[in-house]
């Protein structure tokens, strides 16, 4: 058995998802669990991370299986779950892990990864919790805000700091403005932010606090700095907003050898 992906079409009406989910338990003995924080990955159970007109679930099937859900009409996709590696990540929240959630960040290092189903599982429970709040301001600090990499090298080679439609964020020492020795660096930076010694909750207790430096950590302030755009002044496109946040950034103020990086450090609103 290995992991599937199982997205339905957005147009499929209730009762169709609902006949499909049905199938599921009929044909193939699995219990559907409708929390998306559900980490347990037993074969029988289905994890449904379907909100809005987004429907899709994660399950374990046979190959021949999967083929057999890929012809339904109502199925627009299927695809094997598979696990990223990649470094400079952090996560707290709740955690959306295959199995077992370790109680700290093992993803810098590369040894371990995120699977494309925990990716799903998080954005599901986002989609939730805004569509469930009145509060419509959200911000994902992904896609649209990456990590430039903490390898001191072009961001350009690495992924997804050299995504063309994110904004790129290197990071500084905090108390003097000079490029952090680790921080990744090149033409795909689009602005620098405070990434050493951060200081923030952590996972010990109510009242634990942790300290990290890298980009990582300067990513989440020019997130932050976006909800604060958005709340003022509205949404607008990836392109708008890297326009805005050069029009807004304090200039020429980074010190080091910052390369091909622009010279725009956050300045927030």
């Amino acid at each position: 058995l290995q992991n599937f992906i199982i997205q339905l079409s957005s147009t499929a009406s209730r009762d169709v998802v609902n006949n499909h989910y049905a199938m599921l338990t009929s044909c193939f003995n699995k219990i559907i669990s409708k929390d998306s924080t559900h980490q347990s990955s037993h074969p029988s159970i289905i994890k449904d991370v379907s909100f809005g007109s987004f429907n899709c679930y994660i399950g374990q099937f046979g190959p021949s299986d999967a083929a057999r859900l890929a012809s339904l009409p109502e199925v627009v996709n299927v695809e094997r779950d598979i696990r990223f590696k990649f470094g400079g990540r952090a996560i707290l929240g709740p955690a959306f892990c295959d199995d077992e959630c370790p109680n700290y960040d093992d993803l810098g290092g590369g040894a371990s990864g995120v699977s494309s189903s925990g990716v799903i599982s998080a954005l599901s429970f986002i989609g939730q919790e805004h569509m469930n709040s009145s509060n419509k301001n959200t911000v994902i600090n992904m896609s649209l805000v990456v990590a430039a990499g903490n390898f001191a090298e072009d961001a350009c080679e690495d992924t997804p700091a050299s995504a063309p439609n994110a904004i790129t964020v290197a990071a500084t020492e905090t108390n003097t403005n000079t490029i952090a020795s680790f921080s990744n660096l090149g033409k795909c930076v689009n602005i620098f932010a405070p990434g050493t010694d951060i200081m923030a909750a952590g996972n010990r207790s109510a009242t634990d606090l942790i300290t990290f430096s890298g980009t990582s950590q300067a990513s989440p302030h020019v997130a932050g700095t976006i909800a604060l755009i958005i709340a003022s002044s509205g949404n607008k496109s990836p392109d708008e907003m890297k326009e805005f946040f050069d029009s807004l950034s304090t200039k020429d103020v980074v010190n080091g050898s910052i390369g091909d990086s622009p010279n725009r450090f956050l300045r927030v609103p």
